[in-house]
């Protein structure tokens, strides 16, 4: 894994974007660790924000990893 830069947000420019560099082993690893971070977080309205948060972090890992997967075969 390498951090390649930060830039500004195209929506908000307060918000820095940080771009990093990680092969599909790598990706394959954080799927994992945010699976199983959303599936440990206790089920309660404060932490509602941060699940989805994860909830919309796996989802997009895990489809990167399906696309990369499908022009690979």
């Amino acid at each position: 894994m390498r951090f390649i830069k930060t830039k500004p947000s195209g929506k908000d420019k307060d918000i820095s974007v940080f771009v990093f560099s990680f092969g599909p082993q790598e990706l394959k690893l954080l799927v994992g660790v945010c699976n199983t971070a959303r599936k440990n977080l206790p089920d309660i309205l404060q932490k509602y924000p941060m699940r989805s948060r994860l909830n919309n972090i796996v989802k997009v890992l895990q489809n990167t990893l399906e696309e990369y997967n499908e022009k690979k075969n």
